[in-house]
Order: structure tokens, then sequence, then C-alpha cells
């Protein structure tokens, strides 16, 4: 089973970064998130 990732960052430029690093690492980032707020809805 491969993990899913949901990345919750404001700075675009950070944002990218987390993504890349996270892929390499063999991760899934299943969706991303501007705010705590869009993260919970995209959670629900």
């Amino acid at each position: 089973m491969s993990a899913e990732i949901l990345i919750v960052e404001d700075d675009p430029i950070i944002l990218m970064s987390q993504q890349e690093i996270v892929s390499s690492l063999g991760y899934e980032v299943m969706a991303t998130a501007r705010s705590g707020e869009v993260a919970i809805e995209l959670v629900r």
C-alpha cells in the first residue's frame, strides 16, 4: 500500500519543492492546499 500525501503550503515555490521531494521518495501527492481550511475540506 502506498501512502497518499496532502501538502498544505501557501507559498507556491515551497509547495513545488515539497511536491518534488515527496514524489522522489516514492510517495503519491494526492492533493495540495493553500490553507488549512481547504485541506480539511479535501480530506472530508
